[in-house]
């Protein structure tokens, strides 16, 4: 089974993040948890790019805090949020605001998995928006 690409699982919840980084395992993924926002932010800046899987509700920060400051710093890291209880409105306003797709709790494992080979397809694209994202930031100066 060849290897996919780096899942970063980032949900406070540590019984669902466990399933969810041996599900992902089982099926050739390279999942990485994080249980607050702000460890996954804090090695955001060392981390492959990938697929994060980000919950709305973080014990340390609101997910969607999260997801902006992500977007700021990383393109190369497309988002699924997901969220229990979540309705339409909570839904539309993640994607609103830069998540890549939404997927609800309890998580459909067979779900999951195909939201991420979907996502997996943007992966390309975002890699490539970062590097020129990156060279901008390099640039000399004009004076």
């Amino acid at each position: 089974m060849r290897t996919k690409c780096p899942v970063y699982i980032v949900i406070g919840e540590a019984p669902l993040r466990r399933h969810l980084v041996s599900m992902l395992r089982s099926h050739g993924h390279v999942p990485t948890p994080f249980s607050t926002g702000t460890d996954f932010l804090e090695a955001s800046h060392f981390l492959h790019p990938g697929i994060a899987v980000l919950d709305v509700h973080l014990p340390d920060m609101p997910g969607l805090l999260t997801l902006q400051e992500l977007l700021s710093r990383r393109r190369d890291i497309p988002i699924i949020m997901t969220s229990t209880g979540a309705d339409i409105r909570v839904a539309v306003q993640t994607i609103k605001k830069g998540a890549d797709d939404f997927v609800e709790q309890p998580v459909d494992d067979q779900i999951l998995l195909e939201t991420i080979d979907n996502t997996a397809l943007l992966l390309e694209e975002r890699i490539d928006l970062q590097k020129e994202k990156d060279s901008r930031r390099n640039l000399p100066r004009q004076t």
